[in-house]
């Protein structure tokens, strides 16, 4: 198995210092870049290591697979603290796919203007649902960099922590896009 810590020389923790991953990133994909004489696979390589470790939740499951560690059950479904956000971003998603459909069929600029302000209310929604999804992120970040402090001494409870933030930052990752593509949809 390929250990991306390794290849980015970092150590393995959950924690990372986005800035001088990104930094080590550019330094290293300069000389490695094929137009400068690198190899396609060394720079591949390079490129899924750095996508991999820069993404919380795909580092933290490279962590717990590199590592030998099962994610417990723990982790998995929704923490019971993100509940009232998953309710109001499904809330929102569904709407805005319903606006979706409504949207592809209505094939006239006057259809069109007759969804206008029903488009805008849920522009200020999904804008208000991302922020939510950003503060959760942030959350999860203090939950991580804390974690990060007693590293040296894991214990199977900071294991067990870990496999409950990577499902946490799965889940918020995967929703965050989800809402993105709406916004995108709403300010097109």
């Amino acid at each position: 198995m390929v250990d991306h810590f390794e290849r980015m020389n970092e150590p393995r923790r959950p924690w990372l210092d986005a800035e001088r991953l990104r930094e080590k990133f550019r330094v290293e994909a300069a000389e490695k870049h094929p137009d400068v004489g690198g190899t396609t696979g060394d720079f591949a390589e390079l490129n899924l290591a750095y996508g991999i470790l820069r993404e919380p939740a795909l580092r933290l499951g490279h962590l717990l697979e590199i590592e030998e560690r099962e994610a417990s059950q723990s982790g998995a479904g929704i923490a019971v603290d993100l509940a009232d956000l998953f309710m109001s971003l499904a809330s929102v998603h569904g709407a805005v796919a319903d606006l979706r459909k409504r949207w592809v069929v209505a094939s006239t600029p006057l259809a069109r203007a007759l969804l206008a302000g029903e488009r805008a209310k849920l522009r200020r929604s999904v804008g208000e649902t991302l922020e939510g999804l950003g503060r959760a992120e942030e959350q999860a970040m203090g939950g991580l960099r804390e974690l990060d402090l007693g590293w040296d001494g894991a214990t199977s409870e900071d294991w067990e922590k870990l496999a409950s933030l990577q499902a946490r930052f799965a889940y918020l990752s995967k929703w965050t896009a989800e809402v993105r593509e709406d916004h995108f949809f709403l300010n097109d």
